[in-house]
């Protein structure tokens, strides 16, 4: 089979062409069906396009299928109807064309094949094939989810919570997720575990949102198997459970789900209800901070530098603090400066290092107000002013910064009075800029 046939079966199954219980017109010998074909009978040529896509008792031929469907189609076969709109929907063996398949979805939707109804309803809401209508689009998720088809609740659930193309109605958009949930749909039972858990046309309540969080992730929903580890893991709904939250963590992980890389890397780093592993934890951090995530970046970083679970690598801790910094990480911006100032993985740069304390500074990262004294006091590159030095470690000092102590003493000796009225006077503006706004105190 060439991997062009073989992917168009698959396609095919797995939109459901396929492997349909057999009708009485289906059972019959070939020849009996090419006689009834010949004769007009739609489920005959139904029953023959379905043989020779298949190679079922006839050598396969995908020509003599297409034909056999198309006039089954043409005869009022909804099946058909609605299995040539999905061949024209992705373009199988045929010039992709979006307005024949939405136009013979159309055709099997009106005979009331709950399949075509659903895909119909699906182009008119995005406007495929045709003009963009959300009230059409509704109108035909309604008849399909009316005849038990779970995709089409789902969908017409979430038309409902949006209010598109009908009223906005979190109570029916409950009900259909629900109806959609109890048939097994896992994203419908997903969204329904979000409303429980959020309150939204049912009462809170977090028991049911596990519950059904969980019935979604043993079917292999990510995003669900990541919910229902955070409610694990914070006690919600049911006891705290590292161990089992971990291993949520780990499925949906598994699956490229950043946020559970992240967490399950956190909590190998961390030995949170399992054994401490930071190879491990390395692996996780990395896989997230590959797709993006700030934090991942710069606990990334953190290991390189101090050589956690793989070898110490300051260009390499540099460049992932750098990433993480340039999407606002107050750590990783601290770290960057920090890197910058004493030159490693990097030149040495108090000009850059400056830069990034200070944006750390601002965002309330603590450790950063006495480097930024240091890069006052002996900086290279920079204007050094003791003055300023004394301010920064002095608001270092009021964020329990131990190290800026020692600094202050050792500039309250060196100022004179007039320098050290100064110092007060800019430790002063300083104190209402990095201090208060992150703990309060008004001194």
């Amino acid at each position: 089979m060439s991997k062009r046939t073989y992917c168009f079966l698959l396609i095919l199954c797995m939109v459901g062409f396929l492997g349909f219980p057999a009708r009485a017109d289906e059972a019959l010998t070939v020849t009996d069906l090419n006689k009834r074909a010949e004769s007009g009978d739609a489920g005959a040529q139904y029953a023959l396009s379905l043989k020779y896509f298949l190679g079922d008792g006839v050598e396969k031929d995908t020509g003599k299928a297409m034909r056999f469907l198309t006039a089954a189609a043409g005869n009022g076969d909804a099946r058909a109807q609605r299995k040539l709109g999905v061949i024209y929907y992705y373009g199988l063996d045929v010039e992709k064309d979006l307005a024949v398949a939405r136009a013979w979805y159309v055709k099997s939707a009106e005979q009331g094949n709950d399949e075509a109804q659903y895909a119909l309803a699906a182009m008119l809401r995005e406007g495929l094939g045709g003009e963009k209508d959300l009230h059409a689009a509704f109108e035909w998720y309604s008849q399909a989810a009316q005849a038990g088809n779970t995709r089409a609740q789902f969908n017409l659930a979430g038309m409902y919570y949006r209010g598109e193309g009908v009223d906005k109605d979190v109570e029916a958009a409950f009900n259909w997720y629900k109806e959609a949930s109890d048939e097994g749909n896992p994203h419908a039972q997903y969204a329904l575990a979000r409303r429980y858990y959020e309150g939204q046309g049912v009462q809170t309540d977090h028991v049911q949102a596990l519950k059904w969080f969980l019935k979604a992730a043993d079917q292999g929903h990510a995003n669900a198997q990541y919910r229902a580890a955070r409610m694990i893991q914070e006690g919600q709904g049911t006891q705290e459970d590292l161990k089992t939250a971990a291993l949520w963590f780990e499925k949906a992980a598994a699956q490229g789900h950043v946020d559970a890389q992240y967490s399950l890397g956190r909590i190998l780093y961390k030995g949170e209800g399992i054994k401490k592993d930071y190879p491990a934890a390395f692996k996780w951090f990395a896989s997230a901070a590959q797709q993006g995530d700030k934090d991942a970046q710069f606990l990334l970083a953190k290991m390189y530098y101090y050589g956690l679970g793989t070898n110490k690598d300051d260009e390499q801790a540099f460049n992932w603090f750098k990433l993480s910094a340039y999407q606002g990480n107050k750590d990783a911006q601290f770290g960057l400066g920090r890197l910058f100032y004493r030159g490693h993985g990097t030149r040495r740069d108090d000009r850059m290092a400056r830069i990034w304390l200070k944006k750390a500074a601002e965002s309330g990262e603590e450790d950063s107000l006495y480097y930024l004294g240091l890069v006052a006091l002996n900086g290279q590159g920079v204007e050094l002013s003791d003055i300023e030095a004394y301010a920064w470690f002095f608001v270092a000092k009021e964020r329990a910064v131990d190290e800026a102590e020692k600094e202050l003493e050792a500039l309250k000796k060196k100022l004179s009075p007039a320098e050290m009225e100064k110092a007060k006077e800019q430790a002063e503006k300083f104190h209402e800029k990095y201090v208060l706004p992150f703990t309060g105190n008004s001194g």
